[in-house]
Parts: structure tokens; C-alpha cells; sequence
């Protein structure tokens, strides 16, 4: 509701009142009234006329009379409605006026409202929809979109989907009416189907969808036709069509089948056996038909071709061992191998050919086990079978092989089980048989670890071997060749290298940095003794179980710089000679707890090389907590479920004091602790009868007193 009041005249003004009472889809009610406002009861009238005018209205009036005792009168009310129009809404202009009253005329008073804009209507869907392929490139699309005045259609949008994907747009035709539009993005081998759509001022209309449009479907690929053991041909193939396809079989122009999507092969049953057969395929979809590609040419029941490949031929072999001969089936029809024969003989001039043995199935291979222990010539030739038994193929050409006698070695260095105490050693050997040539092997737990090849030099040869590992057992193995390898000759031997002299070793404890001093000592020489080329540093807290903490050490001084502080910390020297061997020194027992302060000492730093000690007024507490706790809430539980980590994170808190020393003592254990504090590196923490925490400084004060004393507090969690 709304109230607009005209100008006032000797106390008299018009008030005009509109008020919307209802809302149509098309229309709005309005109530419009006319009151008179008297600032003062002294006006009277017997009479007097109103009017009222709004746009697109009729002007109404009448007839009032107002009284002396009234403050307030209506004079007049007028309802009516105003048509909404389509996308823009309307201003209606009310004017109110009346009559002189008691001889004074009053100002007319206007006001207004606005008659809001009716909605469009969603566009009607498109009717007509169609796609129709044009070539392999082109497909022509068309639609027609309908508009009014309630749905105005902008434009008419066209959807396409490839091979039953999802759909992308391709294009977007202004305007209403019958519209055609040629897709030129497809291309063969692909189905597509397309939608249509109008959109407008109020939205967009449902989709229309086209029947699908097939371009020319790709070839299969793989065509391939093999008689099977019923004298039948499987042709098969590999699809390449997509959507709904069918794939048919040729023989020539005439067709044989028509099978459906997704199958891969076809049965032609019974096909001629006089003649060869070649087969196409071709996939068809949306009435076109793919390129036919074509199989093999498939000959039935024929006999094979000559064998080929004969191998070995023309080659040495050794007499006394065994051959394997092997040639290749050559089918005339696509059948396998289903028997062969082979036979041999020794004299080309007049051949007296012998059957060597008949094998059935597809091997073409043979092993000839005793082919003669003397030397001579063999001249062998093999004919094979395909389906037809009754069909064997022409003998092959004859192959040659000449059986000669192999060399044999002998080794003479090293000597049978011989042992030897450096990474090196020479093997030597003799062949007989006019040898040329050896080679080797080199064997350790069953690995081959050094080859070699040679020519020998008066049927003698020698070969340096290195690199051989202590404590380890070679077999070495020697073959020589005069046109065939002989068999190998062994020797095995095992490789002990000499241990080195022991080292000496000396300790000292560093008490206020609760450090341990090693002094390693290289051994005195002797006349058959090794000397260490490096040391390795060990140490333990129960003699039994040692760690390395030093390694390539030289002799000198070495510090431990963060011992068990235990009353039993033992430490040795292991000396390494250049072969590898090792010798350990005497074990010394430190006593590192009792032989220094009480206190707390913190080491960081590279390789924990810097400390620092505290050792008055300490509390020292550590903390343990779970490195993972969550809290989860289940439905239909009343307390939550714990879900805790498996490991334990520590935390040690300490204070100490800083006093009863120099000044320049003072300044340094200072300096000393802000190091600790600034540092990036993990700090340890050790303490007599406390565990050893390593990790990072997680709080740390250092304030001074009056007294130019320090008083420290520090907090370190420990690290994974």
C-alpha cells in the first residue's frame, strides 16, 4: 500500500491511497481511493465533486459532502486492473482531484505504481529434427523452431555426439523458424546423433534428438582364413566398426554371411578342396559397407612344399656328441606339420639313403644322439606331411655335416684344489689336436663371473685372472677349438687371502665433555706379517653386541664424542689390509659414567662434535606421549572410539644453572647454549641413569639475574 498527499489549502489537502490486492499471471487488481484530510473542523460543505484518473483507465467521479465534525473523508474509491506485458513492466499514473469547498480550492494530488512485467514462456521444442549423412565428411542437419510473443526464440542450439559419448556443441543458429546447418567435422569410421534445442527470454526448450547417422565404417584388420582338422576354413578378423555394425564374409562377389557386433570369426563348412580359397570381410553399419580386406589364400588338402632351412649344413660338428638338425615345414594348404622323415647317408657317389627316424606333430626339430665316434661325412636330407596323410612333400635338399674329432685341454696351473693368497693368478694349458683357439669360464656359487678368448700359441695358452674374493672357492673351466669346441677341462681352486697384524689401542675420558679420546697404533712389522691399510672403530655397552662408529680411520687420535654414559663402554680396533682381510685389537673396558661429572651434556652439531655441560641446580624431566590420538564419533555410539598410533614421541624438559665460573668461562658456556638454541641441526641429550633423546629444540630460555648469573631452561622432542 501507498499514500501520496496533495498540497494543503487553508487547511484542506487530498490524500490518495493505491493498493495492489491481487496478482494474475496476465494482470494485477489495483484499489485506488481518494480521502480528504481537514486540518481543522470548521470546513463544512453540502457538497462538492471527486474524480480520479489512472492511465489506461476510465475516469471516475462522484458526488460527497463533508461535515464540520470529521477530520477525515473518504470521498471516493475506484478498483480496476492493468494488463502485465512480456518483459517489461508498466508505470500507471493516478491523479486525484475535487470540487472548491466553502469557496477554497484544493491542489489535485497524483501518485503512481508500477505493474510488473509478465514472464516469457520456455520456447516450444523444436519439431522437424533430422540428420542425414551427405558424404563421409558432411552430415546435414535440420529443425524448426516455433516462437510467440510469450516464448521468443534467440537462437537454436545443435548438440552432436561421437560414437555414444557425451554430447559438445557444434553450432548455434540465431533466430526462430526452419533452420539447416552441414556438420563438416565428422569423418568415416565414427556413428554420430545429434539434438536440438531452442533457447529464449524464458529458457531453454526440452531436447529433440535425431536418428543416428553412420559414416562409411573402417575395415576389419587381421584377416586371416586356416583350415582346420574337419577340412573346414575359420576365417577371422579383428573389428574395428563402432555402434551397431554388422560384419560380412565374401568369397569373391558372392557373399557367404552376415554376422553380428562383436563377433570375430566365421565357419565356411565344407569348401571345395580342387580349388585355392580367398576370403574378404567387410564391416557394414547404417546400410554402408566398409573397404573388404582380404585373407590368405587358403589351398585344402594339399601336399607341403620342399623343406627349406636345413641346419647344420656345411659346418663341423664333433665327433662322439650329439646333433640337433632342424629345417622348416612349408605348407602348400596352411596346415601344420604332421609328420616327417628323415634320412641319412655317407656316400654322395652312389647314396645308399638309410631312415634315420619318422617323428608326428609340428616339431621341426631333431636330436641325432649317436651320429658316429669317429670322424667322417653324413649327408641327411627330410620330407614332411601337412593334413593329408597321404600327401608327404618332395625330400628337401641334402645338407652336409662333417664329424671331426674335438681337441682336449689340459690344465696345469693352478694345481687341482690349490689355494691362493692373492686376488690374482695365472692359468695355464696345453690342447692337442692342432687346437687354434680356447675359451673360458670363471664359476663361483654357481654364477659365472669372468669370461674368456684366446688363440693359442703352439697348442699353448695362458690366462690371467683377477679380481678373485677372499674366503671364496673358483672352478675354472678351459676349451679349445680345432673347427669344433672340445669339452671343457675344470680345475678348482680356492682363494685365502693373509690376515693383517692387530692394531694397538688406547683410551682416555674427557671428562667435561663426557667424551671418550681413542688413540689407534699401527702394529710393529714383522718379517711375515700384513699391515693394515685402514682401521674400523666398534663400540659396546655389553662386549657382545657391537656397532661401528668409525670407519677408513687412519692411525692417531680419534674422540668419541657421545658415549653411553655407562659404567661398562667398551671399545676395539678392527685393522683392514689392502686385501680385505681384518685383525682386531684388545678390547678396553671405559668406565665413561664414573670418570665424569654429574650433569646433563648436550652434543650437536656435524657428527655431534659440538657440547656443552650443565651441572648445577638441573631438573631434568622427560615426558612420554603418543605420537598419533584422534577421537572419532559413530553413529549409534556413546562415547567416541580412540584411534591411536603405534609409536611413542619423547620430550625432555631441563633446567640448570649457569654460575661459579669465570667470567670468561661464563661467556663461552653462554655462547655455547645459544648455539644449541639457534642451531638446525638434532641435539642429543645425555644424562647419567636417563635415556638418550635426540631431536630439536622446541623451547629454550637463558634469562641473567642481578648477580650476572644465568639460570636455563630448555625443551627437546625427540625426532624420529
Amino acid at each position: 500500500m501507498a499514500d501520496f498527499t496533495g498540497g494543503s489549502n487553508g487547511g484542506l489537502s487530498l490524500l490518495l491511497r493505491i493498493n495492489r490486492t491481487s496478482q494474475q499471471a496476465d494482470r494485477e487488481y489495483y484499489k485506488i481511493e481518494l480521502w480528504l484530510n481537514k486540518y481543522s473542523a470548521t470546513w463544512d460543505s453540502d457538497g462538492a465533486t471527486w474524480s480520479i484518473a489512472a492511465t489506461g483507465a476510465q475516469t471516475r467521479s462522484g458526488h460527497y459532502t463533508v461535515s464540520t465534525g470529521s477530520t477525515r473523508v473518504k470521498l471516493g474509491e475506484y478498483t480496476s486492473y492493468w494488463l502485465r506485458n512480456y518483459g517489461s513492466s508498466r508505470k500507471i499514473t493516478v491523479t486525484g482531484s475535487s470540487g472548491d469547498i466553502a469557496y477554497k480550492s484544493i491542489a489535485s494530488v497524483t501518485g503512481s505504481f508500477t505493474v510488473a512485467a509478465r514472464p516469457y514462456n520456455t520456447p516450444a521444442a523444436p519439431s522437424g529434427v533430422s540428420a542425414v549423412r551427405v558424404s563421409d565428411t558432411q552430415v546435414k542437419v535440420q529443425a524448426t523452431a516455433s516462437a510467440s510473443t510469450a516464448a521468443p526464440v534467440s537462437s537454436v542450439i545443435v548438440q552432436r555426439s561421437t560414437d555414444g559419448a557425451g554430447y559438445v556443441q557444434v553450432a548455434s543458429l540465431s533466430g526462430a523458424g526452419g533452420k539447416t546447418w552441414t556438420d563438416t567435422g565428422v569423418a568415416a569410421g565414427h556413428y554420430y546423433r545429434y539434438r536440438v534445442y531452442a533457447t529464449g527470454r524464458g529458457g531453454s526448450s526440452t531436447v529433440v534428438y535425431s536418428s543416428y547417422v553412420y559414416m562409411t565404417p573402417l575395415a576389419p584388420s587381421g584377416v586371416s582364413a586356416v583350415k582346420n582338422s574337419s577340412q573346414d576354413v575359420v576365417v577371422s578378423w579383428a573389428n574395428t566398426a563402432r555402434g551397431e555394425y554388422q560384419t560380412r564374409i565374401y568369397e569373391g562377389s558372392a557373399s557367404l554371411g552376415t554376422v553380428g557386433k562383436g563377433t570375430t570369426s566365421f565357419m565356411v563348412v565344407s569348401p571345395s578342396a580342387t580349388v585355392a580359397h580367398t576370403y574378404s570381410v567387410a564391416h557394414t553399419a547404417g546400410g554402408l559397407e566398409s573397404v573388404r580386406v582380404s585373407s590368405n589364400q587358403v589351398q585344402l588338402a594339399a601336399a607341403p612344399y620342399a623343406p627349406t632351412n636345413l641346419a647344420p649344413n656345411g659346418q663341423y660338428a664333433a665327433a662322439g656328441q650329439s646333433l640337433q638338425l632342424s629345417w622348416r615345414h612349408n605348407p602348400a594348404d596352411s596346415s601344420a606339420q604332421s609328420k616327417a622323415e628323415l634320412s641319412y647317408t655317407t656316400n654322395m657317389s652312389s647314396p645308399q639313403w638309410q631312415s634315420l627316424t619318422t617323428i608326428t606333430g609340428d616339431s621341426g626339430v631333431y636330436v641325432w644322439n649317436n651320429p658316429g665316434a669317429s670322424p667322417r661325412t653324413l649327408w641327411w636330407r627330410v620330407r614332411t606331411w601337412g593334413q593329408d596323410p597321404s600327401k608327404p612333400s618332395p625330400w628337401s635338399s641334402t645338407a652336409r655335416i662333417d664329424l671331426v674329432t674335438p681337441p682336449s685341454v689340459t690344465i696345469s696351473q693352478p694345481a687341482t684344489d690349490a689355494t691362493v693368497a692373492t686376488s690374482m693368478t695365472l692359468v695355464s694349458f696345453t690342447a692337442g689336436g692342432n687346437a687354434q683357439y680356447w675359451k673360458g669360464e670363471v664359476e663361483t656359487g654357481g654364477q659365472v663371473v669372468q669370461s674368456g678368448l684366446g688363440a693359442l700359441t703352439g697348442g699353448a695358452g695362458s690366462w690371467q685372472l683377477t679380481g678373485l674374493e677372499n674366503k671364496k672357492t673358483y672352478r675354472v673351466r678351459v676349451a679349445a677349438a680345432n673347427r669344433v669346441w672340445g669339452a671343457y677341462s675344470t680345475r678348482t681352486f680356492t682363494v685365502a687371502y693373509a690376515a693383517p697384524l692387530p692394531p694397538l689401542i688406547d683410551t682416555s675420558v674427557i671428562d667435561e665433555q663426557a667424551a671418550v679420546n681413542i688413540t689407534i697404533t699401527d702394529p710393529e712389522p714383522d718379517a711375515t706379517g700384513v699391515m693394515p691399510v685402514s682401521y674400523r672403530l666398534e663400540r659396546s655397552t655389553d662386549n657382545d653386541a657391537w656397532e661401528t662408529i668409525g670407519e677408513n680411520l687412519p692411525a692417531g687420535d680419534t674422540i668419541d664424542p657421545t658415549p653411553p654414559l655407562a659404567e661398562h663402554v667398551y671399545y676395539r680396533v678392527v685393522g683392514i689390509a689392502a686385501s680385505g682381510t681384518e685383525a682386531t685389537s684388545t678390547t678396553v673396558d671405559v668406565p665413561v659414567s664414573g670418570s665424569v661429572p654429574e650433569g646433563v651434556y648436550l652434543n650437536w652439531g656435524a657428527g655431534m662434535g659440538e657440547n656443552s655441560g650443565l651441572f648445577y641446580n638441573i631438573d631434568f624431566d622427560v615426558k612420554l606421549e603418543k605420537e598419533y590420538v584422534k577421537d572419532y564419533f559413530f553413529a549409534g555410539h556413546t562415547r567416541p572410539s580412540v584411534v591411536m598410533g603405534g609409536q611413542d614421541r619423547r620430550s625432555v624438559t631441563i633446567s640448570a644453572s649457569v654460575y661459579g665460573l669465570s667470567s670468561t668461562e661464563t661467556l663461552g658456556m653462554v655462547e655455547a647454549l645459544r648455539d644449541v638454541a639457534l642451531t638446525k641441526s638434532l641435539v642429543m641429550v645425555r644424562a647419567p641413569g636417563q635415556p638418550v633423546i635426540t631431536g630439536y629444540v622446541a623451547s629454550f630460555s637463558l634469562p641473567r639475574s642481578e648477580k650476572n648469573e644465568y639460570t636455563v631452561s630448555m625443551t627437546v622432542m625427540e625426532a624420529d
